[in-house]
């Protein structure tokens, strides 16, 4: 209850107590009095008796005092509460006609001294007019008096509702996780919950002493925000707290990145909503809503680092690099450098992979990264492009022969062997560098570096070869021979000629091998030489093997019908397609649509083939199933094993023309040549020379007891149609 209202409650209640005390003083005589017989008769005057009079004049006066004040409290009631309260005008009309009922017994204590008779009548007679006009009024108003009591009633429970809501919406402000802050129009803080206590440190008692919500912000995202704004709105905007509130203002929700400064200074990255607090009067106030975003910005930080590093060795993949040479080449441009890129392959990776198991190879890798890291500047940039592929970036280059001596240190780097699993491991690197300087763009110089990396892979690898411009115009010629390639079967260009093998004991003619040529229009015959290696690299050597192997079995059957008898016929069959899984497949076709008996038909494969895994062996040995003869091409060049060779049961082993050429000239290649043939025979494998081009040459290998030779002492390689005349037998001399 008001104030007010205590007090005149308080002074009616101390008149009242007053006004009785003379009536409790004359309470027992009247009573006596009253029930007694000589109590006085009708129509005598209180002056008569002076306790009468008392009585008399102190009941006119409380009753009087009381009148006024409930006329009075019924008018402030009305007074206070005149928006809320309706037909305030009927609570001073009863106040009016309270007050005149009080004036009347105020004169019944006036007129006991002064004859003042006709003003008591006047007044009884205003008072009993009011009397009627209340008495005729009253039916008619009682609803209005009813619905009065009832708006009343709700006008009492929507309050307390709307203090309960108010109550449950601050007892949600203060359990809210998020800080939230309501200001004035000015932005001074007038209000703050817990949570904001907690994020910045200050007490909510210090943060309503007029601190200004622009405090809690770096003043130079503030101006930022205000440049903003102006250059939005094309009107100056003040670097304060207005800058904070002007979206706001305008009735929007302002939502961004902000930084919280907390109260010993340190901050915190928070994502903000500001709102406007509107009223009657309109914007009243601001609502900053905050809550902490670190761990947001800690996992989308995490998340770039996982999409632009490589997951195992920390290095930045592909994106970041290309972003990374982007602003190296940029800053050559402006400061008139150079900038270097090598690419570096892994020479040999997959045997370590092979060999001792993924792990160890992911070792490998993580410790060629963290050495090439360490080899470079901090200003440098190490990436893996997947693989065991790394590209290394070289900025702010005075000279481009400093990239050249950065790229030797790499090298030198990766010298040093490699412990894993107990094994020292030595690792070397082929590298291709390219140094460009303001006319360099990202695609043209790594391009270029690749196109070095490739030369020196196929140059002996473990080196360095800087890029040039013959190297575009040989890719060039590359790119049109490949091309060229895949279309040679669809414009039938391929064609085989054979070469016959003759047995050095009977000189009968024993079979032939089948050739590869390509008979390419304009160009006239490409050895193989020029494609093979080509066809090997690019995966075009398994359909052109598959081709080969088709047609040498069906003109080799057509032969042999002219001949009257079945010999044997050679195919070549590289590392690649050996390795094709449709390889069985393939030989059994081939078989099939030509009819070629299985034991005529001879595969010749490099020893390499028998050092690969144990799956490459065990479809060695179904190629045996199927009754193909196996022979081993190119013998003494690679790293066989004797062991291989008795385990599958191979049937020929051809020696190496590099040997046979300086048989008689060089007494190392004889010797081999007689180790080889000695060998051979001891187990149980015939021997055949390559390359026989001298009548010296034949006779050394018939003299060591070599079971067959082929070359052009006895014939060139020539077409199906001019090999049946090469069938018939020779004479050598006795050895």
């Amino acid at each position: 209850m008001p104030h007010n209202s205590v007090a005149t409650r308080r002074t009616l209640t101390a008149l009242l107590i007053l006004s009785l005390v003379p009536l409790l003083y004359f309470a027992p005589s009247l009573l006596t009095r009253a029930f007694s017989s000589s109590y006085l008769p009708h129509g005598v005057c209180y002056m008569w008796d002076r306790q009468l009079l008392g009585f008399s004049v102190s009941a006119d006066a409380v009753i009087f005092l009381s009148y006024v004040a409930i006329a009075s409290m019924l008018t402030w009631i009305a007074y206070r509460n005149r928006r809320e309260i309706p037909f305030g005008g009927m609570f001073a009309a009863f106040g009016a006609f309270i007050v005149a009922c009080g004036l009347t017994h105020l004169m019944d204590i006036i007129v006991l001294w002064h004859p003042y008779y006709w003003l008591a009548v006047d007044i009884k007679i205003i008072t009993a007019v009011a009397s009627a006009i209340t008495a005729c009024l009253l039916p008619p108003l009682a609803p209005a008096l009813r619905s009065m009591v009832k708006a009343a009633a709700i006008s009492k429970k929507a309050q307390a509702e709307r203090e309960q809501a108010h109550a449950f919406t601050r007892s949600i402000i203060d359990s809210s996780s998020f800080s939230i802050i309501v200001t004035d129009r000015n932005g001074t803080i007038v209000s703050a919950n817990p949570a904001s206590e907690r994020m910045l440190w200050y007490t909510t008692a210090e943060l309503t002493s007029n601190q200004n919500i622009a405090s809690l912000i770096p003043q130079q995202e503030i101006t930022a925000r205000a440049a903003e704004l102006t250059d939005d709105l094309g009107q100056a905007t003040p670097p304060d707290a207005r800058a904070l509130m002007a979206r706001a203002g305008m009735g929007l929700i302002d939502e961004g990145d902000w930084t919280f400064v907390r109260k010993d200074g340190s901050t915190i990255p928070i994502r903000l909503t500001v709102s406007a607090h509107s009223g009657v009067s309109g914007v009243e106030g601001y609502i900053f809503t905050a809550f902490d975003i670190t761990e947001r910005l800690r996992s989308q930080e995490y998340l770039r680092h996982v999409a632009t590093h490589d997951a195992l060795t920390g290095l930045p993949t592909r994106v970041l690099f290309r972003d990374r040479l982007d602003v190296a080449l940029g800053r050559a441009r402006r400061y008139q450098q150079a900038v270097a890129v090598i690419m570096i392959d892994l020479d040999n990776f997959k045997r370590i992979n092979d060999s001792m198991g993924h792990q160890a190879g992911d070792e490998v890798l993580v410790t060629v990264a963290q050495r090439l890291r360490d080899a470079v500047r901090v200003t440098d940039t190490v990436a893996r492009m997947g693989g065991d592929e790394f590209v290394v970036i070289l900025s702010d280059l005075r000279e481009p022969k400093v990239g050249g001596q950065l790229a030797q240190n790499l090298l030198d780097c990766l010298a040093v062997p490699i412990v894993v699993n107990q094994q020292e491991i030595v690792v070397t690197a082929s590298m291709g560098i390219c140094t460009d300087t303001v006319n360099a763009d990202a695609v043209s110089i790594l391009k270029n570096a690749d196109l070095a990396l490739y030369r020196s892979k196929t140059n002996g690898k473990n080196q360095v070869y800087w890029y040039t411009e013959n190297m575009k115009h040989a890719t060039i010629e590359k790119l049109q021979l490949e091309t060229n390639l895949r279309l040679a079967i669809e414009r039938d260009e391929l064609t085989l000629h054979y070469q016959p093998q003759f047995s050095l004991k009977t000189g009968a003619c024993t079979g032939m091998e089948a050739l590869l040529r390509w008979e390419r229009k304009g160009h006239g015959v490409i050895m193989p030489s020029e494609f093979i290696p080509l066809a090997e690299e690019t995966g075009l050597i398994v359909p052109i093997g598959n081709w080969v192997l088709h047609r040498a079995c069906l003109e080799a059957v057509h032969l042999f019908q002219q001949l009257g008898k079945n010999l044997t016929v050679a195919v070549n069959i590289s590392p690649r397609q050996f390795l094709d899984k449709s390889l069985l497949r393939n030989i059994e076709m081939a078989l099939r649509n030509s009819g070629l008996a299985p034991g005529s038909l001879e595969l010749e494969i490099t020893e390499n083939i028998l050092m690969h895994d144990e799956e490459s062996l065990v479809l060695l040995e179904r190629v045996r199933d199927l009754g193909v003869r196996v022979s081993i091409d190119d013998f003494g060049t690679g790293f066989s094993s004797m062991a291989y060779i008795t385990r599958f049961s191979i049937d020929r082993l051809k020696i190496d023309q590099s040997f046979v050429r300086n048989a008689t000239t060089d007494a190392g290649n004889g010797a081999v040549i007689t180790a080889i043939i000695a060998m051979a025979h001891g187990l149980g494998v015939e021997v055949l020379a390559e390359g026989v081009e001298t009548a010296e040459q034949l006779g050394f290998l018939l003299q060591h007891g070599c079971d067959a030779a082929q070359g052009y002492h006895f014939s060139p390689p020539v077409v199906a149609s001019e090999m049946i005349q090469h069938f018939s037998p020779r004479k050598f001399p006795t050895a």
